[in-house]
């Protein structure tokens, strides 16, 4: 009783859109970890549909020997072209953790109401800290990217992560007031890189 085996019939095609299982790819099997604390994992296993392999690859996932396979849209060159720097999944290692950089995150969803509230400010906060070369405002969506990362739990959205320049292993989810100032005094008291902001 470890593992729970689902069949997913063919015409619930929001469930396979979610698996990023075209029809083509049928019959196949995805083994999707629901506990896991950044939201669900999930595993493609790329067969053959025999028993033994079955169990091999369950064993294999019980065991912690597999990689989850992550969403991501491509990286383009205009993604850290703007304010407000624009993460793939792809990219967000590279411009979020491995650096020295402070860099506050946006995890948003396009059709969020309280999302679309947020990306004035957001704007606006990203073009304040600009001049800032070690502070980076940045968003990704969240519904086309995934990322597998450590103390990261976005289950809501807009869910906000702070990730200090000096401790990128301990993501610190924001949780006070959502206007210009607060972000401002926020990122002066916390960012472990000085800052220097512009009245706009």
């Amino acid at each position: 009783g470890k593992l729970l085996f689902v069949n997913v019939p063919s015409s619930e095609l929001k469930i396979l859109d979610y698996f990023g299982i075209t029809s083509a790819q049928l019959p196949t099997m995805v083994l999707a970890d629901l506990g896991s604390e950044g939201g669900i994992k999930k595993y493609p296993f790329a067969g053959p549909h025999d028993s033994a392999s079955v169990t091999a690859f369950g064993n294999s996932f019980l065991a912690g020997d597999l990689k989850p396979s992550l969403k991501s849209e491509e990286v383009s060159p205009e993604d850290t072209a703007g304010d407000v720097v624009v993460l793939k999944g792809k990219s967000f290692a590279d411009l979020v953790l491995n650096n020295d950089k402070d860099v506050l995150v946006e995890f948003y969803a396009p059709w969020c109401g309280h999302c679309k509230k947020l990306a004035p400010t957001w704007d606006s906060l990203g073009a304040e800290m600009k001049s800032n070369p070690n502070i980076v405002i940045a968003k990704m969506d969240s519904t086309a990217n995934e990322v597998d990362v450590p103390g990261l739990n976005v289950k809501g959205f807009p869910t906000l992560y702070f990730f200090k320049g000096n401790d990128k292993a301990n993501p610190v989810k924001y949780e006070e007031g959502r206007e210009l100032d607060d972000f401002v005094a926020f990122l002066k008291k916390n960012a472990h890189n000085p800052i220097a902001h512009e009245e706009l």
